[in-house]
């Protein structure tokens, strides 16, 4: 190689390092530039997300209109099995004003043979005869009736299936409870309480025979209203 083309080597040479040089500087340029306008878009960010966790922090949740409204529930429990029957807060405290005066105390049931959903509830009150409701839980509205102090003896069906019969032992004898199994409402009790009563009988959708422990026997009518002594 002669000297001219040593020297345009040379010069070429100087010329591609030149241009790696411009290339390096004006890489670096752009890449600052686009720092540069990155910086401006955090804050922002930022204020967006904060407004948006702002807005879902005070927006009530969604519940659309065929949404069931919710029930707060308590617990009863069955006398003999000790399974836990829910039922509505509102009625479990019903339950504890009428038959244990306010008092927290257990609440045992025993279901119905024939009233769908219709409960036999006695508080926990650590005597023979403790207070007695009958409820019946539809799930629309509950229903609720104070039997007194009380013990279940045995229900009966109606020839006709439209009442129920429920034979209570309390501290005077027994007493008669007469449930309409057609509105689960109660229409009918004896006016009084009814003294050495050993049993009752249907022997009509109407009529009931009361049988006494000095072996008489009695019989009664179910008017519509009450019944009669």
């Amino acid at each position: 190689m002669n000297e001219l083309e040593r020297q345009l080597h040379q010069k070429i040479g100087d010329t591609t390092v030149h241009e790696e040089r411009i290339k390096k500087r004006l890489h670096e340029k752009m890449h600052k530039k686009r720092q540069k306008k990155m910086y401006w878009l955090v804050p922002v960010v930022v204020i967006i997300l904060l407004i948006i966790s702002l807005r879902l922090q005070a927006t009530p949740p969604f519940k659309s209109a065929d949404s069931p409204a919710v029930i707060e529930q308590s617990f009863i429990t069955h006398a003999q099995t000790g399974e836990q029957l829910a039922i509505s807060t509102e009625l479990y405290d019903l339950l504890i004003r009428f038959l244990a005066e306010g008092k927290e105390v257990p609440l045992r049931y025993t279901p119905s043979a024939y009233v769908k959903q219709g409960y036999y509830v006695t508080a926990d009150c650590k005597e023979t005869f403790c207070g007695m409701s009958f409820i019946v839980t539809s799930g629309d509205a509950d229903y609720l009736s104070s039997f007194e102090k009380g013990r279940l003896l045995e229900e009966q069906l109606s020839p006709d299936k439209k009442n129920v019969m429920a034979i209570i032992e309390n501290e005077d004898g027994k007493r008669l409870k007469f449930i309409n199994n057609t509105k689960n409402e109660q229409h009918y009790q004896t006016n009084k309480q009814v003294k050495n009563l050993r049993t009752a009988a249907w022997i009509s959708p109407t009529k009931i025979r009361l049988y006494f422990n000095d072996k008489r026997t009695k019989v009664i009518e179910l008017p519509k209203g009450g019944v009669s002594k």
